[in-house]
């Protein structure tokens, strides 16, 4: 059990998969087009690598078609649903049901999700919180201010808490990304280019 819970790092480290934008609509906030690659920085603890995530194929996501990405945590499937963004696996470690990571549709919203997840090849129940609110991001070394939101993932399982902090970029997807786990923290990104 205590695996299964150590990979919770994958969960929060997989949604850096999780960029990108292209058109007026939800897909502003992530594109799913064969090919489409990000770079990111990634630290955790003293450790900073730069890590590519990119889209490699076609793949369902509960009973949506959707996209399979590849990042060095492992694989991603992602899919859109109207303005809600779902994943039925982040990083290796899968969701039943697929779990709602963004609601594009809403400058600030709040759900919960609750199902099992399966990481190391077990099972176990969850849930997760979810608060998203709208704002602007301005990428380091520009002028520009983009519109983005930011999502708030509190994660509850077998008494272990892990709150993800995401913000999506209109036009380019996830900006930044902090984890932290039991309030210290785990990990963060930062969007270099892409897509």
């Amino acid at each position: 059990m205590f695996k299964v819970l150590r990979n919770w790092k994958l969960f929060s480290l997989g949604l850096l998969a999780v960029a990108g934008g292209c058109g007026p609509s939800a897909n502003d906030w992530m594109p799913l087009a064969q090919g489409s690659r990000w770079d990111f920085a990634v630290r955790s603890g003293f450790l900073i690598a730069v890590e590519p995530v990119m889209v490699v194929g076609r793949s369902s996501v509960g009973t949506v078609e959707g996209a399979r990405l590849n990042g060095p945590m492992g694989p991603s499937r992602l899919a859109w649903r109207g303005n809600d963004l779902l994943a039925s696996e982040l990083a290796g470690t899968r969701f039943s049901p697929p779990v709602t990571l963004l609601k594009a549709g809403a400058k600030d919203a709040t759900w919960e999700w609750r199902g099992k997840v399966q990481s190391a090849g077990v099972w176990v129940p969850a849930t997760v919180a979810f608060t998203q609110q709208s704002g602007t991001f301005t990428l380091p070394k520009s002028e520009n201010a983009l519109s983005s939101l930011t999502v708030v993932a509190k994660l509850n399982s077998a008494g272990m808490t892990r709150e993800t902090q995401l913000t999506f970029a209109r036009d380019l997807g996830v900006v930044r990304q902090e984890t932290r786990e039991d309030g210290k923290f785990v990990a963060s990104i930062e969007y270099l280019s892409g897509p």
